[in-house]
């Protein structure tokens, strides 16, 4: 009996162990936060903010969502664009590109207690290029943004393919105010292209900011 009883008490104790090392390994899975701000399924993100596209002319911009455009056949958003390095105001072309706006009247978001802005993308083509804005308190309210570097470095193929890919951008490589974050942005900078007109077409869904994601 005594030896019976020691079995029980250690078959009880296992359990015990097991379901704490369970917690743990839950708790653990929770702390890698992840906040998907934009599921590019509506006119407006997570936040109730304004989703569009910025176009100052000659550039040209068209933006839809919808099923088909997104992961799995699901919903998602197109992007096209047409930009054009000459003429415009300054003899450089235009700006375009799409915005999610994350402020509310005096409120922003605090992404302090995330470390990486994530997105998933593919092109029509393969060989997109684009860089990602992020604009905090104090540029939104000259409508300007940090921008990252070329979204290929943050793409495991190393450029966009026709392919979903993860891009995985650290908040590090953008110095805001990562506690009142104004908006994101898809921007195509004329920088990014040596052509005087270039066309493409890319897919975007599920734009979040993420605790340490995982690969």
């Amino acid at each position: 009996m005594k030896n019976t009883h020691a079995w029980r008490i250690g078959r009880w104790k296992m359990a015990l162990l097991a379901a704490w090392l369970g917690a743990s390994h839950t708790a653990g899975a929770a702390e890698r936060r992840v906040f998907v701000v934009d599921t590019m399924d509506t006119i407006q993100n997570a936040m109730r903010g304004r989703c569009a596209v910025y176009r100052q002319p000659p550039d040209r911009i068209l933006f839809s969502k919808g099923p088909g455009y997104g992961r799995n056949d699901g919903s998602g958003l197109r992007l096209s664009y047409h930009k054009i390095n000459v003429g415009g105001a300054y003899g450089q072309g235009g700006w375009i590109g799409y915005y999610t706006i994350l402020q509310a009247g005096d409120r922003y978001f605090d992404a302090s207690g995330y470390t990486h802005l994530t997105f998933w993308i593919r092109g029509e083509q393969g060989g997109e290029r684009l860089q990602i804005g992020l604009a905090d308190r104090q540029l939104a309210m000259v409508q300007d943004s940090v921008k990252s570097r070329p979204v290929e470095d943050y793409l495991p193929a190393g450029r966009v393919t026709t392919e979903w890919q993860k891009a995985v951008v650290p908040l590090t490589d953008m110095f805001v105010d990562y506690a009142s974050v104004a908006s994101v942005s898809l921007c195509f900078e004329s920088e990014l292209f040596d052509e005087e007109e270039v066309r493409g077409t890319i897919y975007v869904d599920d734009l979040a900011f993420e605790e340490n994601p995982e690969p």
